[in-house]
């Protein structure tokens, strides 16, 4: 499910046209790279992963929000 997520937001903002679409990649590219490098570690750390995931939903609500005006 979370690769989903991944890939909506960067599908959204791939075509959103705003100043403000760097601040918004830059994080979500870094919350992805966090994310998968964790993920593939042997023993992960879920609760990191966890808090990734709930950051990578705010994101995805501000780039939603964002979108909408």
């Amino acid at each position: 499910m979370i690769n989903s997520i991944f890939k909506l937001l960067g599908s959204a903002l791939s075509i959103w046209e705003h100043k403000e679409k760097n601040k918004y990649y830059d994080s979500y590219i870094e919350l992805e790279r966090r994310y998968y490098e964790e993920s593939k570690k042997t023993q992960p750390d879920h609760s990191l992963m966890d808090n990734i995931e709930r950051e990578l939903l705010l994101l995805s609500n501000r780039v939603s929000s964002e979108i909408k005006r």
